[in-house]
C-alpha cells in the first residue's frame, strides 16, 4: 500500500477561523483552541510544519471581522478570546467553495455535513 496523500483544504484562513468560532460555545475561542479545532478536523494542518499558525495569527489581527475579547476577571488561563464581529460582513466566506452557508443579519452558519462531496480527502 502506498502512503496516503493529504491535500490542502479548499478553505481560506479566514474561513477556517470562522468555522472554528461558529462551532464554539458562545462563539468565542482562544488562539490555542482555534489551532486545536483546525488540527482536529484537517489532517493537512496536523501533519504540516507549524508555519500556518503564523497565518492564523496574522488573519485574526488584520481582519476586522475578528474581535479580540479580554478574559473576564476570575477566568484564569492564557490569552484572550477571539470572536466574530456581527457588524462586519462575511460575504467573502459565503461562496460555494467555503464551509459557510448564506449569511443572516450578522450571523454566519455552517452548511450541513456532506455539502461538498469529496471533502473526506481533506480530513
Amino acid at each position: 500500500m502506498g502512503e496516503r496523500t493529504v491535500n490542502l483544504p479548499p478553505y481560506s484562513y479566514i474561513a477556517l477561523i470562522a468555522m472554528a468560532l461558529a462551532h464554539a460555545p458562545g462563539r468565542r475561542l482562544t488562539l490555542a483552541a482555534i489551532y486545536r479545532f483546525i488540527t482536529e478536523r484537517f489532517a493537512f494542518y496536523r501533519d504540516s510544519p507549524r508555519k500556518w499558525q503564523n497565518s492564523i495569527r496574522h488573519n485574526l489581527t488584520l481582519n476586522d471581522c475578528f474581535v479580540k475579547v479580554p478574559r473576564e476577571p476570575g477566568n484564569p488561563g492564557k490569552g484572550n478570546y477571539w470572536t466574530l464581529d456581527p457588524a462586519e460582513p462575511l460575504l467573502a466566506l459565503a461562496g460555494p467553495g467555503t464551509a459557510l452557508g448564506p449569511l443572516g443579519p450578522g450571523e454566519a452558519y455552517l452548511r450541513p455535513p456532506g455539502y461538498a462531496p469529496g471533502l473526506e480527502r481533506y480530513l
